[in-house]
């Protein structure tokens, strides 16, 4: 399934989550690994602690990146796939 900004993302109730230095850890207790998520990833993942639309997260991110609409909804759409792929978020819409 591909994720549009229509849809919305869930923090998987399976994972733990810990900030170490700048970063976060994110543990998938299913699978039992293990993901460190630089800057931008660790500040997406703080800003989907409740459920919220992928278009209100971009339109969020805007506020406080410097870079073009398409290139920030690009950017949020893969890595929001790379933590559905891992387990770490679930799509609903």
């Amino acid at each position: 399934m591909t994720i549009r900004p229509d849809m919305t993302i869930v923090r998987s109730p399976t994972c733990l989550a810990a900030e170490v230095g700048d970063e976060v850890v994110v543990m998938s207790v299913e699978r039992g690994l293990y993901y460190a998520f630089d800057e931008i990833s660790s500040d997406i993942w703080g800003r989907i602690a409740e459920p919220l639309s992928v278009q209100s997260l971009c339109q969020a991110l805007l506020l406080d990146y410097d870079a073009a609409p398409e290139v920030i909804e690009g950017d949020v759409l893969a890595v929001l796939t790379r933590l559905r792929e891992a387990g770490l978020v679930d799509v609903v819409g």
